[in-house]
């Protein structure tokens, strides 16, 4: 078990993002650096465009949460395509459905001054029985370790699934190059709503902590930490015209 302790904060925008302005994408630069400024403008949908500058705002508002008021703050891609950020000692992943969703982690400094790198992903989708995620990509349900939810539809159980298989996979930075039906899965005995992930990756394996969030009626979310957690320290935040 992993003795460390760590600190996730999750901002939801409470609603649809509106258009983004002419000058919200060029002060894209100068807010979360050029890396980032030249990602979001290969966007040509002003849809996904907006959707990707609000989960920006968020992000912003979740420094300043945890006492962060440093700027510029910029936004950096692994090769593998995980955002990273300038500041040290901070993660985060974005998330994007109908509106946006922001996952940032901290984690105490070991004794000699040092924090261990901390790998986290989050997702969420709209509640929906049409234009689900491919089952071809999901476990099995005979796989799954859990017993099944009576309470819960087919849609409602494959998007459930989706949402942890995309928070783990993005916690190690790898979306869906790994086979999702290659993750190994557990639940806490003391519920269905958190558990372990074992990540077959480069010929090692890999524990992640997944858990779900309720953060709304409409959505569904799971967030993921690499390593080893009997619970994850989680706050959410619905946020609304974040700045």
């Amino acid at each position: 078990m992993t003795s460390h302790t760590i600190r996730l904060l999750l901002l939801a925008a409470s609603r649809p993002p509106v258009l983004p302005s002419r000058t919200a994408l060029e002060q894209a630069a100068d807010l979360y650096g050029a890396e980032d400024a030249e990602y979001l403008s290969r966007y040509t949908s002003m849809e996904a465009l907006s959707l990707r500058l609000q989960a920006r705002r968020l992000l912003l508002y979740g420094l300043r949460e945890l006492g962060l008021t440093q700027r510029p703050v910029h936004i950096k891609k692994t090769k593998h395509g995980r955002p990273y950020l300038s500041l040290p000692d901070i993660a985060v992943s974005f998330s994007y459905t109908d509106r946006a969703l922001c996952l940032l982690g901290t984690r105490e400094k070991t004794k000699d001054g040092q924090a261990e790198e901390l790998c986290i992903g989050a997702d969420w989708e709209e509640k929906r029985t049409s234009q689900l995620p491919p089952a071809s990509f999901l476990a099995a349900d005979q796989a799954w370790t859990g017993g099944v939810d009576e309470k819960e539809d087919d849609a409602t159980r494959i998007l459930t699934r989706w949402c942890r298989t995309e928070a783990v996979l993005k916690a190690a930075g790898c979306g869906i190059r790994i086979n999702p039906r290659s993750i190994e899965w557990t639940e806490h005995d003391k519920g269905r709503h958190a558990g372990m992930a074992i990540v077959h990756a480069s010929k090692r394996k890999e524990l992640y902590t997944w858990q779900d969030v309720q953060p709304d009626n409409q959505h569904l979310c799971a967030v993921a930490v690499k390593g080893e957690y009997k619970a994850l320290s989680l706050q959410l935040r619905r946020v609304t015209d974040p700045e």
